[in-house]
């Protein structure tokens, strides 16, 4: 008995997948793209005898306009001048705006496989949803942004945090189980936490009737009250970043 218990402890196991990407006709259904245009990434832990699952949202601050966004795929805005040139362009370690920064499902806490430290949901399927859209998975915006590569070429940016949020629950229902789910988590961590206020009320319109439906956020709440300079710093990135992210359109909250 024992030995058939391991068996099937390994066996969920090894039912991990880390760096997945969404497949491109699914991306490309939902209009899901990275700030580099790539499709959108997960890693995932599969638990093929629970029907229970937690969805974090990876976290990473956010970026508020072109150039600090172009960055975090190793671009540039704007284009450098030609004495900063850099040919031929270099391939850049991949960063949170592009798909292809893995890691594992297992994080510890609430993701931990662990049940000494885990007790009540490590066995549950989990999925680590990459961060690729500088804006806490809300950005919803239609038309690209052009940006620069360090060697000068013209390339584009996009901002889809909703459609990348869509594409990741279509595939995860139609490939690997989500549809049968009875409770879900959706959980994430700092700009990943500000995603669970962002996308709870959406994730519930996408799930079938009767499943049980929690949010967790991990520090994703950021008090708008004056800062020690008596400004109200978060209000005022907030709006400014919204202009380009184009938030509200996505679902995220309206502008006061």
């Amino acid at each position: 008995m024992k030995i058939l218990m391991l068996f099937v402890w390994l066996l969920n196991l090894l039912a991990a997948v880390h760096g997945a990407s969404v497949p491109q006709s699914i991306a490309d259904a939902h209009g899901a793209k990275c700030l580099d245009g790539t499709a959108p990434t997960y890693d995932i832990v599969r638990n093929c005898n629970s029907d229970k699952w937690v969805l974090f949202f990876e976290g990473g601050s956010w970026c508020g306009d072109a150039a600090s966004c172009a960055k975090r795929v190793g671009w540039v805005y704007p284009k450098p001048a030609d004495e900063d040139l850099i040919f031929p362009d270099t391939e850049f370690p991949p960063l949170w705006g592009k798909a292809g920064h893995f890691g594992t499902a297992d994080l510890g806490g609430l993701m931990s496989q662990d049940p000494s430290i885990n007790p009540d949901f490590h066995d549950w399927n989990k999925v680590f949803l990459h961060y690729c859209d500088g804006g806490s998975f809300s950005t919803g915006r239609d038309d690209p942004i052009d940006v620069f590569t360090k060697g000068g070429a013209p390339v584009q940016m996009w901002f889809r945090g909703r459609q990348n949020f869509n594409a990741l629950v279509a595939h995860l229902q139609t490939s690997l189980g989500l549809d049968d789910a009875t409770e879900v988590i959706l959980s994430g961590g700092s700009s990943g936490g500000l995603a669970v206020f962002y996308n709870i009320d959406h994730l519930a319109s996408l799930l079938p009737p009767g499943v049980r439906l929690t949010g967790f956020p991990d520090g994703g709440f950021f008090i708008d009250a004056k800062n020690r300079y008596g400004g109200y710093a978060y209000q005022r990135w907030f709006r400014g970043m919204d202009v380009q992210w184009n938030t509200t359109a996505g679902g995220g909250p309206t502008r006061r």
